[in-house]
């Protein structure tokens, strides 16, 4: 039933009429607020919000802007690793039976079927070089210890690249470098030597730490 035209009600209904029209139009300004307020904002998934991923429906057919695949994914291009052109080593494999008739191939005519590429880290142990320096009575003499291996230097070069390398460059601190040394190369060095080994190299030892 439509309300009656304005003209025909009185001054006193007319002003009953208005705060019913009034708590109207402030629900119906909410709602609209309510439905303008996610324009322009992306969509809810469970990625940016609590949605739980099974009631995500992105990607399915009511979604926008992405089309459903078709078929089996194509295949790709396989690559693999090229050959190396200067191997340290070549392992030379000869058949001895065969695979089928389990008969002696070893005396045939063989060549290569297949050729492959096995890259792989030698075990690292420390090596331990005892020096001896001979000498005479006659002046004194007495030979000189080589340029790398001069009396007082425990620990060489190649050790010391390697403790400098992984403590400045990686901030491994004293305490897991010794660790390091030891489990990793059975070498067992304190976290003193360390610091005299990075002293003689010439750098700035830091105060020590072992937090890292």
């Amino acid at each position: 039933m439509s309300p009656p035209p304005l003209h025909v009600l009185t001054e006193a209904e007319r002003n009953a009429l208005l705060p019913t029209q009034h708590e109207m139009i402030e629900r119906m300004a909410a709602r609209i607020s309510e439905l303008e307020a996610p324009v322009g904002k992306p969509r809810k998934t469970w990625k940016n919000s609590r949605v739980p991923l099974s009631k995500d429906d992105f990607g399915k057919g009511g979604s926008k802007g992405r089309k459903a695949k078709d078929g089996k994914r194509p295949s790709r291009v396989g690559r693999h690793r090229p050959l190396s052109e200067t191997p340290d080593k070549t392992e030379r494999v000869m058949a001895t039976a065969c695979g089928h008739c389990d008969s002696d191939v070893s005396g045939q005519v063989q060549r290569c079927r297949h050729r492959y590429d096995h890259i792989d880290l030698p075990a690292i142990w420390p090596i331990v070089t005892r020096i001896e320096l001979f000498g005479g009575r006659c002046r004194e003499y007495r030979a000189e210890a080589p340029a790398e291996m001069a009396p007082g230097t425990l620990f060489g070069p190649g050790i010391g690249s390697l403790l400098a390398y992984l403590h400045h460059s990686h901030h491994v601190g004293f305490e897991r470098l010794a660790r390091f040394a030891d489990e990793l190369f059975g070498l067992v060095i304190s976290e003193g030597a360390i610091a005299n080994v990075l002293r003689r190299m010439g750098g700035s030892v830091p105060k020590r730490s072992t937090s890292c």
